[in-house]
């Protein structure tokens, strides 16, 4: 744990023999910021973007960049949303 209780590094054990370890990275707000995941070889990094207190972006392995956004009100019947309500956008990762 860091100075504020968050959780900074959870090791658990390989059924192969040995032990995984995941790191967690934070804001000066304490928000999540980043997750490293270490498996064999191979490290897994998830990333957290924030615009003040809302969630903006989300990067995973398994699924790429996820948006957010914070919709607005509307007199539109075609888009009943109420201020504040969130919208996920994914966004489609390209093959490097």
């Amino acid at each position: 744990m860091d100075a504020y209780g968050n959780v900074i590094q959870v090791t658990e054990p390989n059924p192969a023999g040995g032990t995984f370890t995941t790191n967690y990275t934070y804001t000066p707000f304490n928000q999540l910021a980043g997750v490293s995941m270490t498996r064999g070889n191979v490290t897994q990094t998830r990333t957290f973007l924030y615009t003040g207190s809302d969630l903006t972006s989300a990067t995973n392995p398994e699924n790429g960049t996820f948006t957010y956004v914070t919709t607005t009100p509307t007199t539109s019947p075609a888009a009943p949303t109420r201020s504040g309500r969130r919208r996920c956008t994914p966004t489609i990762p390209t093959a490097a």
